[in-house]
């Protein structure tokens, strides 16, 4: 009888030990599962048009989500290297722009530099030439790290404390520095910048408003014809959604100038002060000058 109350208490800690031992394994192996099945579905995926983006990203780095996003689209993407934060974001089929605002998110401030060619058709295409991602209200001051797919790699380089990117390119002419943030040149290339896309976001918003225009009086046009009654819901269909699209393309561009216009204020603002500072350090640099030459 006590041999084997002596035996059961060593068996049943045996028992509630490898039972224990079972449950966190299988815990620990389902968690790593997890963990890479969902490192499998990470993706950002652009159209064969580029006019669409898919995203399908868990807690990514903003670094990767960069890197990943300059890949995919051709984009150069400039990331401010005081941005640190992680993402998660999943849709489908979303136009690139509002597209790449929404991976984004609030939690950082983004700028596009558009540029524009004709299409085989002979039809202005405007694209999205360069992404700037950055704190809000640090533009100025933003250290940017470039990505930029077109290239090989990135290095870095110091120069008054400054990490400065450039793409490595096989034409040493066309390497181009980015300028040291704050200083007069760097405002002043900034300001040109500004200007020149803001010009470029309100045409590209005239031509589109164009361009959409003609294609809501060709529905119109069509829904006026005798048609079926399949025909008839088909093409009504496609003028609602023409409707919501164009509303949506409105809403983006004018919210776009809106940003562009306060970045340019703001820039000439700082232009203005920095100019206005180098002014007065030149007029004590005279003074000063001058008391020498009196003594």
């Amino acid at each position: 009888m006590n041999s084997y109350r002596s035996t059961s208490g060593p068996i049943k800690i045996g028992i509630i030990t490898l039972t224990i031992y079972v449950y966190f394994t299988i815990f620990s192996l389902s968690a790593v599962a997890e963990k890479l099945s969902s490192l499998g579905k990470h993706f950002i995926k652009v159209s064969k048009s580029g006019q669409t983006i898919s995203v399908d990203i868990i807690n990514m780095d903003i670094l990767d989500i960069a890197r990943m996003l300059s890949k995919e689209t051709g984009i150069k993407v400039f990331l401010d290297e005081s941005v640190s934060h992680k993402v998660t974001s999943k849709f489908r089929n979303i136009p690139l722009e509002p597209g790449i605002k929404r991976l984004l998110g609030p939690a950082v401030s983004s700028a596009f530099v558009f540029n524009k060619d004709n299409g085989p058709s002979g039809q202005v295409n405007y694209r999205i030439d360069t992404i700037k991602i950055f704190n809000s209200g640090n533009m100025l001051s933003a250290n940017f790290k470039i990505f930029d797919s077109t290239v090989s790699e990135t290095s870095g380089k110091k120069k008054d404390g400054k990490t400065l990117s450039r793409p490595k390119t096989s034409n040493p002419s066309s390497e181009l520095w980015h300028q040291t943030p704050g200083t007069p040149g760097a405002i002043r290339h900034e300001i040109m910048q500004a200007r020149k896309n803001l010009s470029m976001i309100r045409e590209k918003s005239k031509v589109e408003a164009a361009y959409t225009g003609e294609k809501l009086a060709r529905l119109r046009m069509k829904l006026s014809k005798r048609l079926s009654p399949d025909e008839r819901v088909a093409i009504a269909r496609e003028l609602s959604q023409a409707r919501q699209y164009i509303a949506a393309r409105k809403s983006l561009n004018r919210r776009m100038i809106m940003d562009e216009e306060e970045n340019l204020r703001k820039l000439v603002e700082e232009g203005t002060k920095t100019d206005s500072r180098k002014k007065f350090a030149e007029r004590q640099r005279e003074s000063e000058r001058e008391r020498n030459l009196r003594e």
